[in-house]
This record gives structure tokens, C-alpha cells and sequence, in this order.
């Protein structure tokens, strides 16, 4: 097959040179013109243009005109020149690519003449191996339909086993759908059952509360009723101190009168004796023992703001019990509600995560349902598609195998029909 393209491309190469051999070469129709006038009437062209190069025009654009002619020629010359040129190196070329075309030539007949021995080779191979090939073709297709009843024995258990998974399969979603709902009813029913027990705890705590709230009123009106009998009794022994304070001033400023009265009668008859000098430790003990002579209404202060502190401790105490029971009653109140907060969040978010788990149970059940659907039917088509494909292999091979035997038959009468005419006598 190598020398045959081989050969075909000098063929190609060959014609191609012998055509292009035949036609004018650079050649355009004003120079085919050219060519055909004679050199007489070229001479005549050539003594007209002289003599109206001769002749100078005054007018400038008639000069013009005669320039751009003159560069027209010019340029008509150097074309003819290289065309002329281009002919002569043509017909070298042309010289060159003749000698090779007739080495070409003859390798290609050398070549041709090996060409031939080998497709004679060639062929003898190719009736060998069509021998062959009909053995094997009987024998593949033997082995195919074999191949093809194993398959549909195959694909016919399959189904079989399928549809028996299927039933199996669906007894169990029941099954399980059944489980699932029978779940969400216990699920339901505790959640019923702790909504109960909560709005129980609400209720024991509002009535705790409740209480509480009772109790917490009934101690402050206690302690309003002991410290208003409080304040009356240190109201009433104030005003006591008070008026026996009272008394012993009065008592007091009736003796200093006495006392003067008798002092200015003694005045009257007895000389003043000399006054001593006194220290001042002295006066400061005199005026110490007047004070403590005078000293009812400081006592009386005294006492009262004994008692006004007495009774404001007192408060206090009771004022700090009272806040530590209500701060007590509301910690065990917040502590119970944060409880119950809690027992709530966890059984529902325990709830929430049985739905969770429930759900993607299901998700990942219906997902396996569904990619065993899809692969059942991946299945089912790739093997219709196996079995289509055989078959078109078992037809094409049927097909080559009755075309083979048509050639075969053909040659072997071709052959009988030449050894008939080979042994008839002339």
C-alpha cells in the first residue's frame, strides 16, 4: 500500500510538470500585443515620440502629462526585462526538472515492477488469511450465542432476585414506617407528659409564690406593729425623762432662789470675808460639779438618742432579715424556673434530635431507594444495550461472513470457468 501512494504521487508530480510545461509563462496581453507588431512600426512609435519630446510644450500640464508617459515607459521597460529574464531562467528549470523527471521515471518503473511482486505476495496472504477468518468467525459466533444465552439466563435471575428484594424491601419500610409512627406516638405522648409536669412545677411555684408573698406581708406588718409599739414605749419614756428632767430644774432653780434669799439676808449682817484666789484645777472642778449639778436635760438627750439608736439598729436587723428572705425566696424561685428552663431545652432538644435522627433515617432510606431504582435501571438499559450491541455484531458478522462466501464463490467459478477454457481444444 506504501509503494502504491508512493507511486501515485510521482504520477501526480509528473502530470502536474508536463502541464505547467505547456503554458506561457510571466506573459500578460499588452505584451503578447507587443510581440505580435513589427519592428517597423516600432521604430515609428519610437521617431513620434522623439520628435514630440522634441517639440517642448510651453503648456505645463501637457509636460506633466508627457513626464508621467515617459515614467510609464520606463517602468514598461524593466517589466519586460525581468519577464525576459524570468523566461530564461524558466527554460533552465524547465531543462533541469526534464533530466529528473526522466530519472523519476525510471525508479518509478523499477519501483512499479517491485510493487507488483509484492501485491502478488500480498494477495496470496490475504486468501490465507481469509480462510482463517471464516474459521474464526464460525467459532466466535458459536461462542456469542453461547455468550448471549449466559447473559439472558444472568439478567432473567437478576430480575428474579430483584423483584424478590423489592417485595423484602418494602416489607421492611412498613415495617419501619409502622416503628417510625408508633415512635412519634411515644414521642408525642412524653412530650404531652412533660407539658403536664411542667405546668405542674408553674403552678407549686406561682402557689409557692404565693406563699411566700403571704408570709413576706405578714412579717412586715409584724414588724411595722413591734416597731411602732417600740417607737410609742421610747416616745413615752422620753417624755418620762422629760418631765422628770423638768421637775428637777424647776426643783433646782426653787433651792438656788432659797439659797440666794438667805445668802443676801446673811449679806445684810455679816462683813463679805476676802475672796481667794483660786487654780485652775480648782475651777475646772467647780465648773465640772455645776455641770453635773445641771445636767437633767443633756441626761435626757442622752437617753433619747440612746434609744433613737437602739430602735435604728433594731430596724435594721429587721429590715436586713427581711431583705435575706426575700433574696432567698428569690434565688429558690430563680433556681426552680432556671430548673425547669432546663429540663424543658433538654427534652426538647432531645426530641428535636430523635426528629433529626428520624428524618435523615428516612432521607437516607429513600436515597438508597432511589439510587437502587436508578441503578436497577442503569442496569436493565446497559444490558439491553449488551444484548443490542451483539446482536449487531452477530448481524455484521453473518453480513461479512455471507459477503466472503459471495467473493469466494466467485473466485472459485472464476477459476473453474478459466480451467474450462484452458482445457478446451482449439
Amino acid at each position: 500500500m506504501h509503494l502504491v501512494s508512493r507511486f501515485s504521487l510521482l504520477s501526480f508530480l509528473v502530470l502536474f510538470f508536463f502541464s505547467s510545461g505547456g503554458l506561457p509563462v510571466l506573459a500578460t496581453d499588452k505584451d503578447a500585443k507587443k510581440a505580435k507588431t513589427s519592428k517597423s512600426a516600432k521604430k515609428e512609435d519610437r521617431s513620434k515620440k522623439k520628435k514630440t519630446r522634441r517639440a517642448a510644450p510651453t503648456d505645463k500640464r501637457l509636460s506633466d502629462y508627457n513626464r508621467r508617459i515617459a515614467d510609464v515607459e520606463k517602468r514598461v521597460e524593466s517589466a519586460r526585462r525581468g519577464a525576459k529574464a524570468a523566461a530564461e531562467s524558466y527554460k533552465a528549470a524547465y531543462a533541469r526538472n526534464r533530466k529528473e523527471w526522466a530519472d523519476l521515471k525510471a525508479r518509478y518503473q523499477g519501483s512499479e515492477a517491485a510493487a507488483k511482486k509484492t501485491i502478488d505476495g500480498l494477495r496470496r496472504e490475504q486468501d490465507t488469511l481469509e480462510k482463517t477468518r471464516g474459521k474464526y468467525q464460525a467459532e466466535l459466533k458459536a461462542r456469542q450465542d453461547a455468550e448471549a444465552k449466559r447473559e439472558r439466563d444472568a439478567a432473567r435471575a437478576k430480575a428474579e432476585a430483584d423483584a424478590k428484594k423489592a417485595a423484602e424491601e418494602k416489607t421492611r419500610k412498613r415495617a419501619a414506617e409502622k416503628a417510625a409512627a408508633s415512635a412519634k406516638a411515644a414521642a408525642e405522648a412524653k412530650k404531652a407528659a412533660a407539658e403536664k409536669v411542667r405546668k405542674r412545677a408553674e403552678r407549686d411555684a406561682a402557689r409557692a409564690k404565693a406563699e411566700a408573698d403571704a408570709k413576706k406581708a405578714a412579717e412586715e406588718k409584724t414588724r411595722k406593729r413591734a416597731a411602732e409599739k417600740a417607737a410609742a414605749s421610747a416616745k413615752a419614756a422620753v417624755e418620762a425623762k422629760k418631765a422628770a428632767a423638768e421637775k428637777a430644774r424647776k426643783r433646782a432653780e426653787r433651792d438656788a432662789a432659797r439659797k440666794k434669799a438667805g445668802d443676801s439676808s446673811k449679806k445684810k449682817s455679816v462683813k463679805p470675808a476676802p475672796r481667794k484666789k483660786t487654780t485652775a484645777r480648782a475651777t475646772s472642778r467647780a465648773s465640772s460639779s455645776s455641770k453635773r449639778a445641771v445636767d437633767p436635760k443633756r441626761a435626757a438627750a442622752a437617753a433619747e438618742a440612746k434609744k433613737k439608736s437602739e430602735a435604728r439598729k433594731k430596724a435594721q436587723a429587721a429590715a436586713a432579715a427581711e431583705e435575706k428572705k426575700k433574696r432567698d425566696a428569690r434565688r429558690a424561685i430563680e433556681t426552680a424556673e432556671a430548673k425547669k428552663k432546663n429540663d424543658a431545652r433538654r427534652a426538647a432538644s432531645a426530641a428535636e434530635a430523635k426528629k433529626k435522627a428520624e428524618a435523615r433515617r428516612q432521607a437516607i432510606e429513600v436515597a438508597a431507594a432511589e439510587e437502587k431504582k436508578k441503578r436497577d435501571a442503569r442496569r436493565v438499559v446497559a444490558a439491553a444495550e449488551a444484548k443490542k450491541k451483539a446482536e449487531a455484531r452477530r448481524a455484521a458478522i453473518e453480513a461479512a461472513a455471507a459477503e466472503e462466501k459471495k467473493k469466494r464463490d466467485a473466485r472459485r467459478a472464476a477459476a473453474e470457468g478459466a480451467k474450462k477454457k484452458k482445457s478446451k481444444p482449439k
